[in-house]
């Protein structure tokens, strides 16, 4: 499955993109490094500072990339990987976001094996 994506800013990230469904283990500078992705620095209330990029794949799906600066000494080389709380299928979200980033399966630490509530 070839993909790819196009960045867009983070005011324009829709209703609902909240679910964690993957962490890749690159930090976000490394992520730059390797995709072009930039990351801008965000304000999330109780949550704190984060560093985030929304990036929208060729099929119309957004996704966006985040690491919050409390966790960034723990863990700097962790990059959460957020898509939609709506989704019926998270692993196939997932697949195509890695996909359009060019990054294969061997550079996840982690992602969500389930299901979305209904």
């Amino acid at each position: 499955m070839a993909g790819g994506f196009r960045q867009i800013h983070l005011a324009d990230m829709e209703h609902g993109l909240a679910k964690m469904i993957g962490v890749i283990g690159l930090s976000p500078k490394r992520i730059t490094d390797m995709t072009g992705v930039v990351f801008e620095t965000a304000y999330e209330g109780d949550f704190g500072y984060v560093l985030a990029a929304l990036m929208v794949t060729d099929s119309g799906k957004q996704f966006s990339l985040r690491q919050y600066y409390t966790s960034m000494r723990k863990y700097g080389d962790r990059t959460e990987l957020i898509g939609s709380e709506r989704s019926s299928d998270p692993a196939g979200d997932l697949a195509e976001f890695l996909c359009a980033l060019g990054l294969g399966r061997e550079y996840l630490a982690w992602q969500c094996t389930s299901s979305p509530e209904r």
